[in-house]
């Protein structure tokens, strides 16, 4: 049983290192920064979590006090954390929370999550993943629930590792082929990924979640929303 009525929200910073070479997520960091203005609820709801001692110390001066500093992990996590400590993290959430919603930072949040939302995280007790079409690898975790019945595989795709892992990978490997055709891995309408104006009328009533290629697009999604209405 989970251990909280509802998942948990989480997410969180990491390194860019791989190979030994760490270096500061600029990146991510301009994302948070930004993020946090736009969806003032994620200081709230998110639990954050720092993958080394440098990005707590850069959540810290955000306003963010990490759950948890993951400078304790396996050491070829915190060598190619760019692309492992992710689902490392997601790891320990679904081993401490038994459940939870990851949550990228370029997210748009433009729905309250209410009864509806975290009933179908648990609906056919599978994982729930954004779907875009032809993209790169099998599923995208810019939004993605996972429960403690899903640990194992979890922890197989980590150990299935090859030059190209990430996070991403890691659930391909482990998920039933024709991933497509089975609804009860996406999150549909709930969740969408927009990377261009021309995807704004995939946003419905239904629509908790955007994730976006930059929040330059923000006033569109604005707009659009107020069109929905």
């Amino acid at each position: 049983m989970p251990k909280n009525n509802n998942p948990v929200l989480i997410s969180g910073l990491y390194s860019d290192s791989k190979k030994v070479l760490s270096k500061i997520p600029h990146k991510t960091i301009r994302e948070i920064n930004e993020s946090l203005i736009i969806n003032q609820n994620y200081r709230s709801d998110i639990i954050v979590l720092a993958g080394d001692d440098v990005c707590s110390e850069i959540l810290s001066k955000i306003g963010l006090i990490p759950k948890k500093n993951f400078s304790d992990a396996p050491e070829f996590i915190k060598n190619n954390s760019v692309h492992l400590m992710k689902h490392w993290m997601c790891i320990w959430a679904v081993r401490e929370y038994d459940e939870f919603v990851w949550i990228d930072w370029d997210t748009i949040q433009i729905k309250t999550l209410d009864k509806f939302f975290f009933e179908y995280c648990r609906k056919y007790n599978t994982p729930k993943f954004i779907y875009i079409k032809k993209y790169w690898a099998k599923v995208n975790c810019g939004v993605y629930y996972s429960n403690i019945n899903w640990l194992e595989k979890m922890e197989l795709g980590l150990s299935s590792l090859d030059s190209e892992t990430n996070d991403e990978l890691c659930w391909s490997k482990v998920l039933p082929n024709n991933l497509d055709l089975d609804q009860r891995y996406w999150w549909g309408d709930l969740i969408i990924n927009i990377w261009d104006k021309k995807d704004l009328n995939k946003i419905t009533k239904n629509t908790y979640f955007i994730h976006v290629k930059d929040f330059s697009l923000y006033n569109d999604v604005k707009k659009h929303i107020l069109n929905l209405s």
